[in-house]
């Protein structure tokens, strides 16, 4: 009875806390959204000129898609060969159904046509297309692999994907492609029996305590700034924990269910052993799916008359006439998709919050801004001991500067390709947009408030008409060429 006075003291003291923490919030929450507010753009002034056809075809050339070698490197080729076979097999995964190719299909451009693809469950994310992979720097729509090698882990060891490990992965490379993997990498280690996936669940970068209060202040949905605040009241926690908690784990994967990430074995040097293998297995993978191109569409045709005669009247061709043509003139112009949509491949490979509003109030997604957390301490990323060629690419000269503080990276997500758009729909990061007409009426009208963040400054609404409208959209179908890639 004696520490009864205490124990009340020390809820009041508790509660007083939780109180003070809510209204400090609900201050610099007013003094965010005025902030925003203020810095709200004016309408768009369309000061966008004609290009003429000389200008014009310089332009074209930017983007036109070269053809590709036809003399494949002898040892690259084998290596894209083997990773062919591991493209394929629905052997690497838990219940041997699920390949690269089950989301990837070759058929409809490496992509599943799905709203989010479909592995040992559903996951949250459209199934991007692996069309001139070979030219991208970074990977997944946040951005949190710095390397198609990288890339390949992800899938593999995701619990709602292919649910594998590393050390099953050592394990079917000895039962059924030991002598392809040894000829090209070496014997393949011996690993004792009893060493398994580990489920200790994986340290998770959290963002820090800025971004989540920006997040917080920037939630499109008041429904679910009330459900956090709500939650944190409950469990006695600052607001901002919570948000920490929506951003590192999916909706199925919260703390206390978290399932692992990643497989480890017992020991520290067979986990190092296991590392190598599955890096060579993920170097195999990366190198058959940098033979996957798409090219020689009706713009690429187009493009390749215009350089040459810079007549645009001579240069059209069956599939792409004055309607493309007048489509191009808006993406360059008036349309400014060439801003984020640049270079063969139609993309600037950065990260944009383009306004996108939330599709439910149970999840929140901080794009790049919880992507550069993770690619930072990937220990497969090209700053790591795995990667056996340290290639200087942009991401890997990039990845020792990200800014994980910018808080216009709070909700932003990669600019996707514009190659192959006749197969790779549904569109967007995860899947909303049934036709490409969806996509160009959002950027038309930008109506909405985006899921969290702010819509970077750049984008403003369109204000197309129907026709021109039209006429994008035939632009953007003629980008879909011929894919190719090595068969076996």
């Amino acid at each position: 009875m004696s520490d009864n006075p205490n124990s009340e003291k020390l809820n009041h003291h508790l509660a007083l806390k939780i109180i003070l923490q809510l209204g400090l919030f609900t201050i610099l929450a007013l003094f965010a959204w005025q902030y925003l507010n203020g810095r709200t753009s004016p309408p768009a002034v369309n000061t966008f000129k004609e290009l003429s056809d000389a200008e014009l075809a310089q332009l074209v050339d930017s983007l036109r898609l070269d053809a590709p070698s036809s003399v494949p490197d002898p040892k690259e080729e084998n290596l894209a060969k083997l990773g062919h076979d591991f493209f394929f097999d629905p052997g690497f995964s838990a219940n041997g159904q699920i390949s690269c190719a089950s989301c990837h299909n070759p058929d409809r451009s490496f992509t599943d046509g799905k709203q989010r693809s479909l592995g040992q469950s559903t996951t949250k994310m459209n199934a991007p297309t692996l069309v001139n992979v070979a030219k991208g720097h970074w990977f997944f729509w946040n951005g949190r692999a710095d390397s198609l090698e990288a890339q390949a882990v992800g899938p593999l060891e995701h619990p709602g994907e292919h649910g594998f490990s590393r050390s099953k992965v050592l394990r079917r490379l000895i039962e059924h492609y030991k002598k392809p993997y040894e000829k090209i990498f070496g014997t393949l280690p011996k690993i004792s029996h009893e060493a398994h996936s580990d489920n200790t669940p994986p340290n998770l970068p959290l963002v820090s305590d800025e971004i989540a209060a920006y997040a917080l202040t920037t939630l499109g949905s008041k429904d679910f700034q009330k459900h956090v605040l709500a939650s944190a009241m409950d469990q006695s926690l600052q607001p901002i924990e919570i948000i920490k908690n929506y951003a590192a784990f999916d909706a199925d994967t919260r703390p206390s269910q978290i399932k692992a990430l990643t497989a480890e074995a017992t020991n520290s040097k067979d986990v190092h052993v296991i590392n190598k293998v599955f890096m060579n297995f993920t170097r195999a993978l990366a190198a058959f799916e940098r033979t996957i191109k798409a090219g020689n569409s009706p713009f690429d045709q187009f493009a390749q008359s215009l350089v040459t005669t810079k007549n645009t009247a001579s240069a059209l061709n069956d599939e792409f006439g004055p309607s493309e043509l007048r489509g191009l003139r808006i993406f360059a112009g008036k349309g400014q998709c060439i801003v984020c949509h640049s270079g063969p491949t139609l993309s600037d490979e950065q990260f944009h919050n383009i306004g996108l509003p939330a599709r439910d109030n149970k999840s929140i997604d901080l794009g790049r801004a919880q992507g550069m957390l993770l690619v930072r301490s990937d220990p497969f990323n090209c700053l790591g001991d795995y990667l056996a060629e340290k290639k200087q690419t942009e991401s890997c000269l990039e990845l020792g500067y990200l800014e994980s503080e910018n808080i216009g990276s709070v909700g932003a997500f990669k600019t996707p390709t514009l190659r192959q758009l006749r197969h790779t729909a549904p569109y967007g990061h995860d899947g909303r947009f049934k036709s490409l007409s969806e996509v160009l009426r959002h950027y038309n009208d930008l109506a909405e408030s985006p899921a969290v963040g702010r819509t970077e400054s750049t984008l403003r609404p369109l204000g197309l008409n129907d026709g021109e409208l039209e006429d994008l959209e035939r632009f953007l179908l003629s980008l879909h060429g011929t894919t190719t890639f090595l068969q076996r």
